[in-house]
């Protein structure tokens, strides 16, 4: 969610599923970072059919990812359980190199 790319210290996924669900919360998901170190998931609010997964970017650059890892616990309002993972979302690029002169011609 918000600008991407980031030099943002946190950021928030938007999870959506197809349907309200009970569950879905720090245990369920996990990052794929890329060239970034020290990212982690310091949040997971959220109620019927989305939860907001927010992340600490860590330090230096390159990307991170929020995937659906687990879904131990997640399940529809009928109490059926939501047996796949999901890791194809948005990938946050992290830049924290400011501009600068490449020439003056």
């Amino acid at each position: 969610m918000g600008n991407n790319p980031t030099n943002s210290a946190s950021k928030d996924f938007l999870v959506t599923f197809s349907e309200n669900v009970t569950g879905g919360g720090f245990s369920n998901f996990s990052l794929t970072p890329s060239g970034v170190s020290g990212a982690t998931i310091t949040n997971v609010t959220g109620s019927g059919s989305t939860r907001t997964v927010t992340v600490n970017t860590g330090t230096g650059e390159g990307s991170i990812r929020a995937d659906l890892a687990d879904a131990t616990g997640i399940a529809d309002l009928a109490g059926n359980a939501m047996t796949d993972t999901f890791s194809g979302g948005t990938i946050l690029q992290v830049d924290r190199t400011a501009p600068h002169v490449v020439s003056i011609s």
